[in-house]
């Protein structure tokens, strides 16, 4: 039997401080679990496993350092160990991580399936697994600055890849953001524009608890660039 869901939740700050996650990747992968986390609170639709959604979503960006750029020397050189380490492809160096902490198979499964959404798109769209498509949804409200609206999310990951060649997967992205948060939220008791960092921030707080702890100082000296 592998790492349970309650078990990554229970000990998340260690996890973090283990893999040396920088503070503001650490309170993104916070914001998306109280994403989910509020969906599950206020949920009225098929069955559903709270702590599954929650445990993905905060281990769901571990390996994401690695696509950073513009860190001072001491995150650098986190990003490079990270590289050499686990890859350079973001989505695997977090399978890798995933696979090194010993993660049941269930959350693995949800967390390759959350990582490459556009690969999986029919598959999270059609299937009757309200855990993952939740878990698929919660990425999609929260961006570097904090929780906004999905198209405001998917707007703001465009205008990040324009010019590549990845910039028109994001703009389909977005229509398959769309059909997912009107699939997610008519079984909710709740809208979308609910969900805010005012209204999650209990959430959030109660989710990272000792890890936040004199996070804030430490953020504005990590700021980085993520692509």
């Amino acid at each position: 039997m592998g790492v349970t869901s309650g078990y990554i939740i229970k000990n998340i700050g260690e996890i973090y401080n283990r893999y040396n996650i920088m503070p503001q990747l650490g309170l993104h992968m916070l914001r998306v679990a109280a994403v989910g986390s509020m969906i599950c609170d206020n949920w009225m639709g098929p069955e559903i496993h709270k702590d599954d959604i929650v445990a993905v979503l905060l281990i769901h960006d571990l390996g994401n350092i690695v696509k950073f750029t513009n860190l001072d020397p001491y995150w650098e050189g986190i990003r490079k160990e990270t590289i050499d380490k686990y890859g350079s492809d973001d989505h695997e160096a977090t399978n890798k991580i995933a696979q090194e902490i010993g993660v049941e198979g269930r959350i693995y499964r949800l967390l390759e399936m959350q990582g490459n959404l556009w690969g999986y798109r029919d598959n999270v769209l059609h299937s009757k697994d309200y855990d993952l498509k939740i878990c698929c949804y919660g990425d999609s409200r929260v961006a570097p600055y904090g929780i906004v609206s999905a198209m405001e999310r998917m707007d703001n990951l465009i205008e990040r890849k324009k010019g590549l060649p990845v910039e028109k997967i994001f703009v389909a992205l977005k229509d398959v953001i769309s059909e997912l948060e009107k699939q997610v939220f008519s079984h909710t008791s709740i809208k979308p524009e609910y969900i805010t960092d005012a209204n999650a921030e209990s959430t959030i707080k109660s989710l990272g608890s000792e890890w936040l702890k004199g996070k804030t100082t430490e953020d504005n000296k990590a700021k980085g660039k993520s692509h």
